[in-house]
């Protein structure tokens, strides 16, 4: 398996730039839109827990990708 690692260096503390990246509805958005990444399919993502980020959250995502039904649980 190939891997692909990039660094970045952001002008942002690392709670700054853990907030943007612990919130899926910034993080996961390009799956919620049809595109080539996601084959032309896009999901549904339903936050199960009042609290969006941190310890605890759960969220779920549910769809179509390619004429399958998919539904994955996160924690």
């Amino acid at each position: 398996m190939r891997t692909l690692s990039r660094k970045e260096i952001f002008p942002a503390s690392s709670q700054q730039v853990f907030k943007t990246i612990d919130d899926l509805g910034v993080t996961g958005m390009h799956m919620t839109e049809s595109s080539g990444m996601m084959m032309g399919s896009k999901l549904d993502l339903e936050f199960l827990t009042t609290n969006r980020t941190g310890i605890g959250s759960r969220y779920r995502w549910t769809g179509k990708m390619m004429a399958s039904q998919w539904t994955s649980q996160l924690q």
